[in-house]
């Protein structure tokens, strides 16, 4: 079972002290269980968003909020498919080749 865990960092004042690095470990409790997410952010002024978003979109043609992990997920899901459809055609070929040799 997959969830999906959303985490929004908002720094409401553009000064000095809110700037910076955060670093924090949020704990989601299950019935059975206790995950512990570490959330590592870098909370940065507008211009020096801008600055850094088009500086990644120059060099790797992506904005700086794609998420690294969501793209795994998704590459890993797509890969499991795959596989999933190769094993299927590999068993419905071994089961014409069964039936043809009868």
């Amino acid at each position: 079972m997959t969830k999906t865990l959303i985490i929004t960092v908002r720094a409401s004042m553009p000064d000095a002290s809110t700037l910076g690095k955060l670093l924090e470990e949020v704990q989601v409790m299950t019935k059975s269980d206790v995950y512990k997410v570490p959330v590592d952010c870098q909370i940065l002024s507008q211009a020096d968003f801008e600055k850094q978003n088009q500086e990644s979109f120059a060099q790797t043609g992506k904005n700086i909020t794609n998420s690294r992990v969501r793209n795994r997920l998704r590459n890993s899901i797509s890969q499991g498919h795959q596989s999933v459809i190769q094993t299927f055609k590999a068993e419905q070929q071994a089961a014409q080749e069964l039936n043809v040799g009868e």
